[in-house]
């Protein structure tokens, strides 16, 4: 009996709730906060009022787990801020438009009101510090502007004066600690003060005290600002911690001064902890002395010390003090009692008094526009003083060092999303290697550091090459990772990576020196295939070698191949002939003829006698030969075939350069495009270069279509140049000469060339002196660390884990529980930094709430309203330069120093 439609269908519907449960029970990670969606909670998830955040899973990929952790313990933090997270499992509901997307799994989605904010890169996305500034940055659309120009600054600037004081910051990069907690007090003060960030000292070209290249803060007093001139500003120079920046904050919004006129008053800051406060008595005859006083100290300490007047003949002085006015004195956070200025009360005292006082206490200095009128030291170069003797070390020009551009660590760092093909490199050991190599014939072995970039690089193009090589049976690739297997690489000698190293038969054979990319180590292996010269013994032979192959067929791996032609008596020319050979058995093939039977070749092909010897390039369609006419020396020899297998007219690569430059020769450079004429110029320079009129020049073309690469070096020789172009390039003295003729004809372009070699005309454009070498000096780290060991216990502050490694870790980068834990006393315990920065977190969101309250007229809001604001933002559009907020476009330290996921 079959069962009715009805059961079918109620038994389908258990199945398929069955296979839910089972998939998401599946699920390989576990989360205490991030939200496990299914479509109809992803659809309502993305329409949601408040930013949402959304993972795509495709697959489990390489760090992957580690990034989930980050993704959870970020969600916990952002969650009061009306932030949520997601995940959504890609493999059982394929049917999600975003799941088919290519690089869905290497990105994070943010949504807002169901349209898409933001995609943001997982490699940017490494802690709970990137996760939550990148966040918070894009809840903060709208109040926290990025100004990456200076003109935009100045613009914001300008709108802002006599409405509101700006916070700025210059941030190394986004994602990091300090633009983390920067973003959390925007978040709690965006009411009081207009928040701004920049990534860029193009924004700070007129900031005369930008001076490093760690995150600064800045106040910008615009409220009270009516002029042309730039806001007045004040530097921070207080701790790049959450709490102290809190405070900072906190305290710009205290009266900027503080009248006490009767008795009974208090100020504002007798409440307040971590603030020092400057007390300034005064009587009538005084008073107008001491305001303007007070004035110049409010604009250059106001958010570092309170600034309180007193008339003593009104009110009762808080702290005893002489009794002669005006007078001053300061009283340091923490202590009982306030310290007096002895002697004349100038305003050139007063600034030395608090910048001495300052730092007999280890408190912060702190440096603006205006200019200390003491003269002082400390008030002009703005450097702190921790008490102590003063560091010798730069700290910028440390971190300088330390953040240099690397193009290669980039392209490592962004191809590690693609794991690397290692299948046919054998990794040996120090059981394995001995045995390797004297069993192999032929083995390359690549010597390299996991954690060196230029290894990482070179590693990855050499996967590829075993790939191409994967049906030779010898298998003849190799490598050794020499963090791991130290002895073998100290017993090996090798002191540079990456070293690859060429064995044959047992014995090392030689260093490879060629480019390192995937071809040119193909075209090696199979050039050593070959362990003598290829011996050509009939005139068949000799033909075939000169069209690219050998005797037996196969393909020869050299665009270029050496062609040595004797008669039996010329034993002293073979010989060095030989040698040479076995000198260059892995740049190019040679192929010799000792019997004469290559007499008529030699004269009818070559116009030449025997012995001979003459390069042959297969891809020169210009003068596809050259024959040499010098004595048999093996250098001369030699050096003339490293340049003659060199086209007479190549294409300007990468790869091309660096044997053109060697030569040490002034370049040709014609900049074509794909259009008529381009080719008509490259015809008539091919014509000049088969006449050989110049061969103390390197002709060579670059093509610069668009936007290319070849478009930008013309610009750069010539601003106002077009294709097709000409340009003589002496590389060595810097000097470029542009032809400017209207046509192309051989003579003008022969009498150009001719007057610029001989100094006939000057050069159009002077190249800037520079060396291929680092930008920054490295910095002597041993005579650091004897610094900080003899002054570690003068220093007023270090970095404590959570803001070295963000909260979860402890001091050795650790992850840690964040609950609590029992000791044997029964008192729970937790890491006081994290408990210290969890309470000025919670208690900045509680006045945001505060206010959110007070500006819905006294409706109360529901938990996500408050969380987002969303009483004053109606709507986020995502602009242009607003995208940068990814990390995608600003260079990042933290993408330089961690793996990517």
């Amino acid at each position: 009996m079959y069962p009715s439609r009805m059961n079918i269908l109620s038994y389908l519907t258990i199945f398929l709730y069955f296979l839910k449960f089972v998939k998401s029970d599946n699920f390989p990670f576990k989360f205490e906060h991030v939200r496990i969606l299914d479509k109809i909670a992803l659809d309502e998830f993305r329409s949601s009022a408040n930013v949402r955040a959304v993972y795509y899973f495709k697959r489990d990929m390489a760090r992957l787990r580690t990034f989930m952790k980050e993704y959870d313990k970020s969600a916990e933090f952002l969650e009061v801020y009306g932030v949520k997270f997601g995940v959504f499992d890609c493999r059982s509901q394929l049917e999600e438009e975003v799941c088919g997307t290519e690089m869905a799994e290497h990105n994070i989605y943010t949504y807002r009101q169901g349209a898409t904010l933001l995609q943001l890169e997982l490699q940017t996305m490494f802690d709970v510090n990137s996760i939550m500034s990148n966040i918070l940055q894009l809840v903060l659309l709208r109040e926290v502007p990025i100004l990456q120009r200076r003109e935009e600054r100045e613009d914001f600037e300008y709108r802002s004066r006599g409405v509101r004081d700006i916070i700025f910051t210059f941030q190394k990069a986004i994602g990091t600690y300090e633009h983390r907690i920067f973003m959390e007090v925007a978040y709690a003060y965006s009411d009081n003060f207009q928040f701004a960030v920049s990534t860029s000292k193009q924004s700070l070209q007129n900031f005369d005290d930008m001076t490093t290249d760690d995150s600064v803060i800045w106040l910008l007093q615009c409220k009270d600002s009516q002029k042309v001139d730039p806001c007045p500003k004040i530097r921070y120079y207080g701790y790049m911690d959450l709490a102290s920046l809190a405070q900072f904050v906190r305290a710009l919004t205290f009266p900027k001064q503080f009248d006490i006129p009767s008795e009974g008053t208090t100020s504002p800051y007798a409440y307040t902890d971590n603030l020092n406060v400057i007390y300034m008595y005064y009587k009538a005859d005084s008073r107008k002395t001491v305001m303007e006083f007070a004035e110049k100290l409010v604009m250059k300490y106001r958010g570092v010390y309170g600034i309180v007047t007193i008339d003593i003949e009104n009110a009762e002085p808080p702290y005893p003090f002489n009794g002669e006015t005006p007078a001053v004195g300061i009283l340091i956070e923490g202590e009982v009692s306030s310290i007096f200025l002895e002697g004349e009360v100038t305003e050139a005292n007063i600034f030395q008094f608090i910048s001495k006082t300052a730092e007999e206490f280890n408190s912060v200095m702190v440096s603006d526009d205006i200019g200390d009128p003491s003269g002082s030291a400390d008030g002009q170069d703005g450097q702190s003083v921790a008490g102590g003797e003063p560091s010798p070390f730069d700290e910028s020009e440390i971190l300088a060092v330390e953040t240099q551009d690397d193009q290669v660590a980039e392209a490592v760092f962004r191809a590690r999303r693609t794991e690397m093909d290692l299948t046919l490199v054998p990794k040996l050991t120090d059981k394995t290697f001995s045995n390797t190599v004297q069993h192999k014939d032929l083995l390359f072995i690549l010597f390299y550091l996991p954690f060196d970039d230029k290894s990482m690089a070179f590693l990855r193009l050499y996967g590829d090459a075993s790939r191409q090589l994967e049906f030779d049976r010898r298998n003849p690739l190799a490598r050794v990772d020499c963090h791991d297997w130290t002895d073998v690489c100290a017993r090996e000698n090798v002191t540079i990576y990456p070293t690859l190293r060429i064995y044959r038969n047992g014995e090392k054979l030689r260093n490879y020196k060629g480019m390192l990319d995937t071809q040119n180590v193909v075209n090696t292996v199979k050039l050593l295939n070959h362990t003598d010269i290829i011996d050509l013994s009939s005139v068949s032979d000799i033909q075939t070698f000169l069209l690219g192959k050998l005797p037996s067929g196969m393909e020869i791996a050299s665009d270029s191949m050496v062609l040595g032609l004797f008669e039996s008596q010329h034993k002293k020319e073979m010989d060095i002939f030989r040698k040479v050979g076995k000198e260059m058995e892995d740049r190019i093939m040679f192929g010799v003829n000792k019997d004469g039977k290559g007499t008529s070749i030699a004269k009818e092909q070559f116009d030449t006698t025997l012995p001979a010897v003459i390069v042959v390039r297969q891809t020169d369609h210009v003068t596809p030969h050259t024959v040499y006419t010098g004595d048999f020396n093996s250098a001369q020899l030699e050096k003339f075939i490293t340049e003659a297998r060199i086209p007479r007219m190549p294409e300007l690569t990468v790869k091309m350069f660096p044997d053109l430059y060697r030569q040490k020769k002034p370049f040709v450079i014609s900049f074509l495009d794909d259009q008529e004429m381009s080719q008509k110029v490259k015809d008539t320079l091919s014509s000049i270069v088969k006449s050989e009129q110049f061969t103390e020049v390197i002709f060579c073309w670059i093509r610069a279509t668009a936007d290319d690469f070849g478009t930008k070096i013309l610009k750069k020789y010539n601003p106002e140049g077009s294709t097709p172009a000409v340009a003589l390039v002496n590389l060595v003295l810097g000097e470029v000469f542009n032809y400017d003729q209207v046509t192309f004809g051989s003579e003008e372009l022969v009498s150009w060339i001719q007057g610029s070699l001989q100094g006939k005309s000057s050069p159009n454009t002077k190249l800037p002196q520079g060396d291929w070498k680092p930008l920054k000096e490295g910095y002597n780290f041993l005579a650091m660390m004897d610094w900080e060991m003899k002054n570690q216990k003068k220093v007023g502050h270090s970095r404590d884990a959570a803001e070295e490694y963000g909260i979860g870790f402890d001091e050795e980068g650790n992850e840690v529980k964040r609950s609590y834990e029992i000791k044997d006393d029964m008192s729970p315990t937790r890491s006081k930094s994290a408990f210290e920065e969890d309470q000025v977190r919670h208690e900045l969101l509680a006045l945001k709430k505060s206010r959110l309250y007070h500006h819905s007229g006294g409706r109360k809001k529901n938990h996500e309203e408050e969380g987002s604001d969303s009483s004053r933002v109606d709507e986020v559009k995502v602009t242009e330069d607003q995208v940068k907020v990814t990390g995608q476009d600003i260079p990042s330290h933290g993408q330089e120093r961690h793996e990517e996921l």
